[in-house]
C-alpha cells in the first residue's frame, strides 16, 4: 500500500508538473506578446520623438525669421511712412478758391496767380508747381471744394505758407 501510496502522489504531482508546466507556456507566451508589443512601441516612440525634436527645432528658425521679418516691415513701413510724408512736405491746401476760375489747367493758373496774389517778391526764382488738383466732393456745396498742389521746390512751398493775402 505504501507503493500505491507513492504511485498515487508521483501521479498527482506529474499532472500538477504538466498542468503547471502547460498554464507556465500560456504565461511567458503572454510576457513574450507583451515584449514584442513594448519593443514595437518602443521604436515608434523613438521615432516621434525624432520627429518632434525635428519640428521644435524647426519651429525655433521659423520664430527667429519671424522675428527678422517683423522687425524688417516695421522698419520698412516706418520708411514708407517717412518717403510719404517727405513727398509731402511740399503740398499746400489752398481753400476758398472760386470754383472753376482755374479754367481746367490749375497748374498754369497758379503759377500765374500765386505770385500776383502773394507778390512777386514772394517768389525769387520762377514758381514751378509740378501738380494741383480739387479735392473730390460735390459741386453743389456752397463752399468750393479744397484744391491741392505741389510744389516743385519746398522752399516756395514755404515761402507760399507764410504769406498772408491781404
Amino acid at each position: 500500500m505504501h507503493n500505491l501510496e507513492a504511485a498515487g502522489i508521483l501521479e498527482a504531482i506529474t499532472a500538477l508538473e504538466d498542468d503547471f508546466s502547460s498554464k507556465f507556456d500560456g504565461v511567458l507566451t503572454a510576457i513574450n506578446g507583451i515584449k514584442s508589443d513594448f519593443k514595437h512601441f518602443s521604436g515608434r516612440l523613438g521615432q516621434a520623438e525624432d520627429r518632434i525634436g525635428d519640428i521644435e527645432d524647426s519651429v525655433a528658425g521659423h520664430k527667429t525669421k519671424i522675428a527678422s521679418l517683423e522687425k524688417k516691415v516695421s522698419e520698412l513701413t516706418s520708411k514708407m511712412d517717412d518717403v510719404e510724408n517727405r513727398n509731402r512736405r511740399s503740398n499746400l491746401r489752398l481753400v476758398n478758391l472760386p470754383e472753376r476760375v482755374e479754367k481746367g489747367n490749375a497748374v498754369a493758373f497758379l503759377e500765374k496767380w500765386l505770385p500776383d496774389a502773394l507778390g512777386l517778391e514772394t517768389f525769387p526764382a520762377p514758381l514751378i508747381i509740378e501738380r494741383a488738383h480739387r479735392l473730390p466732393g460735390a459741386l453743389q456745396c456752397s463752399a468750393p471744394r479744397v484744391m491741392i498742389m505741389k510744389f516743385l521746390n519746398f522752399q516756395d512751398k514755404s515761402h507760399a505758407g507764410n504769406q498772408k493775402q491781404g
